[in-house]
């Protein structure tokens, strides 16, 4: 589907493209809008088109992409919804970083000195970073059930769970995070590739 999404969204850009030189400009682009929403409608039942001063603002932000010449590309189009997915991504992790933190300050003293002694360790020596770092690696390949590169939602709470028996080894206690925060990073890490399930460990990382 998201395949046939995208193909759509192509053939549409090239259409508004009256003049055929690659880029849309104003007028074109809200006519492209225009389109496009009308696409999502019969596909999904319903859509929402920003008004005439939302949609000129956003003509408006991704031709800053190339303020020297007048018109959006495909590429600046592209490129702005990467900087805007980023943007989301972000904010959806930051409650979860929050909660991260929230739970270090937990740990006894004794726990925070040896994390901050292996955080420094690993700076000063590349190769414990390497050592710690393929420790990782292996373990998520080994919960990666069926070897297809991605962890399910069902395969990363395995993973999360010996990552926190590991670290509770290394430095004596680890605080396992409930499972809809566990769920919740699950769900931000694979909308670096919202068109496939399942997150991969650049996705992760």
């Amino acid at each position: 589907m998201f395949k046939q999404m995208m193909n759509e969204f192509v053939t549409t850009w090239k259409a508004c493209d009256v003049n055929k030189d690659g880029v849309l400009k104003r007028a074109e682009f809200l006519n492209f809008i225009e389109q496009n929403t009308e696409n999502n409608r019969k596909r999904f039942g319903e859509a929402r088109m920003g008004d005439s001063h939302e949609n000129n603002n956003w003509y408006d932000a991704y031709n800053l992409l190339t303020p020297t010449k007048e018109g959006v590309s495909m590429e600046d189009f592209r490129s702005a919804m990467e900087i805007i997915r980023h943007l989301i991504i972000r904010k959806t992790m930051e409650p979860l970083m929050r909660e991260v933190f929230l739970r270090m300050r937990k740990f006894k003293k004794e726990t925070m000195a040896k994390i901050q002694e292996e955080m420094k360790a690993e700076e000063e020596n590349p190769e414990l970073y390497k050592k710690l770092h393929d420790e990782f690696v292996a373990l998520w390949k080994e919960c990666d059930a069926n070897n297809d590169g991605v962890l399910t939602m069902d395969e990363f709470k395995v993973f999360n769970q010996k990552n926190f028996e590991k670290q509770k080894a290394r430095w004596g206690e680890s605080r396992m995070p409930p499972e809809d925060e566990v769920e919740g990073w699950y769900r931000a890490s694979n909308m670096f590739t919202p068109s496939k399930d399942g997150i991969s460990l650049q996705d992760f990382e």
